[in-house]
């Protein structure tokens, strides 16, 4: 018998009709005799609904003690009628809060981070031949107040859990077969891995791939959880397994191309240059926790200094807010900030010993003649700032010339 956590997302949760579906497919798999925790987050859209409402009634500048209160709500309303659909089925089911068992987590409302959970309940309902079904992306503070894990955190509730019940796996069920080798969608030749590496997992996470979110990959490859996307709507596939060693695709350099539009590019033109220049605009914007991606300094031909980086765009109103005060200060001659940009990279560890991965990206850029506005390689990962209109051409050349193409379509 094994012990599975199954994760189920919102858009698999979306309607009453969706839940009696996911029910079965719970119930299937404990009559195959397997012990089954389940993780729910909120229905599809629910909690978009919440924030709306919470942001309506306080101009935009909710309390976030109070908007966890509020969002935690809807993964508790799922949970609920996810155990009714199951006992309603006839596989014996309960839930547990966050509060009840407990997830204890820091007060950083918001993005709150996991630090440990109690497992007593968890593992008395599972020796009563009950199906265990949990709310994700919540827990609660040192002081009881409810917290939530930031967006996309049941995944991460879930690997949390899988890690103290020693789970065997923690399935991630989604709306996609599995982790493809490019967004099927926009590279309809992508082919599916059916296993991929966690350090792999992890950069293709964090350069953009929605598949799963980074914390949850984080907390699987420190904890040595092993993974496995499913589709929520497919048959009995057996998806994408992520695991601490992969040997799938190792002949290949590349396991994927990634992309994401959510970038902005930001450049200080004509700054001083001397050595604490950089140091105070880092300074300045770590004191809001504006995250800085893909640094470049250039000193010019008068002896200036231009930088330029990465942001999130959702930063970028911070970002003007924090600088433009500082402009005549920090003898900044221009401020630019480019939105119309998208990140392109190609991940794999076979970048560690091949050195034409670079080459051969640069040379595709240079045939579709697309500007690289900032260029960054590393031993997993190289990555491109380009223009966002021409990223769908960028991405199916670069599968094709890597040769991850499926031969069959």
């Amino acid at each position: 018998m094994s012990l599975f956590v199954q994760k189920f997302g919102g858009s698999s949760l979306a309607s009453l009709e969706n839940i009696k579906s996911i029910a079965q497919k719970i119930k299937k798999a404990k009559q195959s005799g397997h012990d089954i925790v389940v993780v729910a987050s909120a229905m599809g859209g629910e909690t978009d609904k919440l924030v709306a409402m919470g942001q309506q009634l306080s101009a935009g500048l909710p309390s976030l003690r109070e908007m966890d209160v509020l969002l935690s709500t809807g993964e508790q309303c799922a949970v609920a009628l996810l155990a009714i659909a199951l006992n309603a089925a006839e596989c014996p089911a309960v839930t547990l809060l966050g509060s009840q068992i407990k997830i204890c987590t820091d007060s950083n409302h918001g993005k709150a981070h996991i630090s440990d959970i109690e497992t007593d309940k968890i593992w008395h309902a599972l020796h009563s031949n009950k199906v265990v079904v949990i709310p994700g992306f919540q827990g609660v503070s040192d002081n009881g107040d409810i917290t939530t894990l930031g967006r996309g955190g049941s995944d991460t509730t879930a690997v949390a859990i899988a890690a103290v019940l020693q789970a065997d796996e923690c399935q991630i069920y989604t709306d996609v077969d599995g982790v493809y080798t490019a967004d099927p969608r926009v590279v309809p030749r992508a082919e599916l891995l059916s296993e991929v590496g966690l350090s792999d997992m992890l950069e293709l996470s964090s350069l953009g791939a929605k598949v799963l979110q980074i914390r949850a990959v984080e907390l699987a490859s420190k904890k040595n959880v092993p993974m496995r996307v499913l589709s929520s709507f497919g048959g009995d596939t057996q998806g994408t397994l992520v695991c601490a060693h992969s040997n799938v695709n190792s002949k290949k350099a590349i396991t994927g191309v990634v992309t994401s539009i959510s970038e902005a590019c930001v450049t200080l033109c004509g700054m001083p240059n001397d050595t604490q220049s950089l140091a105070k605009i880092l300074h300045l914007l770590s004191s809001v926790n504006v995250e800085v991606d893909m640094l470049v300094q250039n000193v010019t031909r008068d002896n200036m200094l231009d930088i330029s980086f990465i942001v999130q765009q959702e930063n970028v109103g911070l970002v003007n807010s924090i600088i433009l005060p500082k402009v005549a200060e920090y003898g900044i001659q221009a401020l630019h900030i480019n939105e119309q940009v998208a990140k392109l990279s190609v991940v794999g560890i076979g970048l560690r010993s091949n050195a034409a991965v670079l080459a051969k990206v640069s040379a595709v850029l240079g045939d579709l003649k697309v500007h690289a506005h900032l260029t960054s390689a590393s031993e997993v990962k190289v990555s491109v700032i380009i223009d966002e209109n021409s990223i769908e051409e960028c991405i199916k050349a670069l599968h094709s010339v890597f040769e991850l193409d499926c031969v069959e379509i």
